[in-house]
Protein backbone atom coordinates (compact mmCIF):
# COMPACT_ATOMS: atom_id res chain seq x y z
CA UNK A 1 0.00 0.00 0.00
CA UNK A 2 1.21 3.44 -0.72
CA UNK A 3 1.45 5.66 1.98
CA UNK A 4 0.05 9.03 0.05
CA UNK A 5 0.38 12.23 1.99
CA UNK A 6 -3.41 14.40 0.78
CA UNK A 7 -3.50 17.90 2.54
CA UNK A 8 -6.65 19.05 4.28
CA UNK A 9 -8.54 20.40 1.26
CA UNK A 10 -8.08 17.40 -0.90
CA UNK A 11 -8.84 14.85 1.93
CA UNK A 12 -12.43 17.28 1.61
CA UNK A 13 -12.67 17.05 -2.22
CA UNK A 14 -12.02 13.23 -1.74
CA UNK A 15 -14.88 12.72 0.85
CA UNK A 16 -17.08 14.82 -0.98
CA UNK A 17 -16.39 12.80 -4.00
CA UNK A 18 -17.51 9.86 -1.74
CA UNK A 19 -20.53 11.38 -0.40
CA UNK A 20 -22.22 12.44 -3.92
CA UNK A 21 -21.50 8.40 -4.72
CA UNK A 22 -23.19 7.62 -1.44
CA UNK A 23 -25.95 9.65 -2.56
CA UNK A 24 -26.49 8.53 -5.49
CA UNK A 25 -26.95 4.96 -4.48
CA UNK A 26 -30.40 6.15 -1.96
CA UNK A 27 -33.70 5.76 -3.81
CA UNK A 28 -35.15 7.78 -6.37
CA UNK A 29 -38.47 8.17 -3.86
CA UNK A 30 -39.35 11.65 -2.34
CA UNK A 31 -37.60 10.74 1.02
CA UNK A 32 -34.43 9.39 -0.84
CA UNK A 33 -34.03 12.81 -2.99
CA UNK A 34 -34.51 14.62 -0.05
CA UNK A 35 -31.99 12.96 2.16
CA UNK A 36 -30.00 12.60 -0.77
CA UNK A 37 -29.80 16.50 -1.33
CA UNK A 38 -29.17 17.06 1.95
CA UNK A 39 -26.36 14.36 2.37
CA UNK A 40 -24.36 15.94 -0.98
CA UNK A 41 -24.87 19.63 0.58
CA UNK A 42 -23.24 18.92 3.66
CA UNK A 43 -20.95 16.66 2.81
CA UNK A 44 -19.45 18.72 -0.07
CA UNK A 45 -19.50 22.17 1.86
CA UNK A 46 -16.77 21.36 4.14
CA UNK A 47 -14.35 21.33 0.86
CA UNK A 48 -15.55 24.92 -0.02
CA UNK A 49 -15.74 26.28 3.12
CA UNK A 50 -12.04 25.50 3.84
CA UNK A 51 -11.21 26.74 0.55
CA UNK A 52 -12.80 30.29 0.99
CA UNK A 53 -11.85 30.08 4.59
CA UNK A 54 -7.95 30.20 3.63
CA UNK A 55 -7.85 33.73 2.02
CA UNK A 56 -9.87 35.17 4.40
CA UNK A 57 -7.70 33.88 7.34
CA UNK A 58 -4.42 35.23 5.32
CA UNK A 59 -5.56 38.42 4.81
CA UNK A 60 -6.58 38.64 8.81
CA UNK A 61 -2.68 37.60 9.50
CA UNK A 62 -1.84 40.40 7.17
CA UNK A 63 -3.68 43.15 9.04
CA UNK A 64 -2.70 41.43 12.61
CA UNK A 65 1.10 41.39 11.60
CA UNK A 66 0.56 45.29 10.36
CA UNK A 67 -1.30 45.57 13.81
CA UNK A 68 1.72 44.51 15.78
CA UNK A 69 4.34 46.56 13.16
CA UNK A 70 2.23 50.02 13.64
CA UNK A 71 2.04 49.19 17.76
CA UNK A 72 5.26 48.81 18.03
CA UNK A 73 6.58 52.13 16.27
CA UNK A 74 4.47 54.02 18.03
CA UNK A 75 5.64 52.24 21.45
CA UNK A 76 9.16 53.26 20.31
CA UNK A 77 7.90 56.91 19.09
CA UNK A 78 6.16 57.23 22.80
CA UNK A 79 9.46 56.33 24.24
CA UNK A 80 11.18 58.78 22.27
CA UNK A 81 9.20 61.51 23.36
CA UNK A 82 9.32 61.15 26.90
Amino acid sequence: MENKKYDLEDRLIDFGILIIKIAEQIGNTIPGKHLGGNLIRSGTSPAFNYGEALPENEELISIFVKSIETAQTNLKSDEKNR
